[in-house]
């Protein structure tokens, strides 16, 4: 898969929440991905666009390029929250 890890909670406190992410204009043709735990959970997110998920058990998130070799310029949001005793 490649990309860049953005976060990473592995072998942290279980956390859910809302994962967003967003693909900069300055991408130009290039679609982004997202992945949690090597699973894709966004994408493919064109060029000046965002999508917003709810993701249950948020581990590693990877964000990669949907063209191999081409970098891409994008954010990644995260709202998580998790529950104590």
């Amino acid at each position: 898969m490649g990309g860049a890890v953005v976060f990473n909670n592995t072998g942290g406190p279980v956390l859910s929440g809302y994962v967003t992410l967003t693909n900069n204009p300055t991408s130009g043709t290039i679609t982004a991905f997202l992945a949690n735990n090597g699973t894709n959970i966004i994408g493919p997110i064109t060029p000046g666009n965002s999508q917003t998920v709810f993701v249950s058990n948020i581990g590693t998130l990877d964000a990669f390029s949907g063209t191999a070799g081409q970098p891409v310029s994008g954010r990644v949001c995260v709202d998580a929250a998790r529950q104590v005793a």
